[in-house]
């Protein structure tokens, strides 16, 4: 099956997401660490990434970042 965006297997229709994305982020971990920009005072403001945990930090860092600031 071709599919037209690896997004598809978490939201279909894919359409573009803009504001609190953290409902959508707590159910499932869709955003890639090689897609997302962050502006570093948000990164700084957060902690960055946790190093003590061995396991998902990204998505750690993104519900930080999510609690304080909107997304797209």
């Amino acid at each position: 099956m071709i599919r037209e965006s690896w997004l598809s297997d978490y939201f279909d229709p894919v359409h573009e997401i803009v504001g609190d994305l953290a409902p959508l982020l707590v159910l499932r971990c869709f955003a890639l660490v090689s897609s997302v920009m962050v502006e570093r005072q948000a990164y700084h403001e957060v902690g960055g990434v946790d190093p003590g945990i061995a396991r998902s930090h990204d998505y750690d860092l993104w519900l930080k970042v999510l609690a304080r600031h909107p997304a797209a």
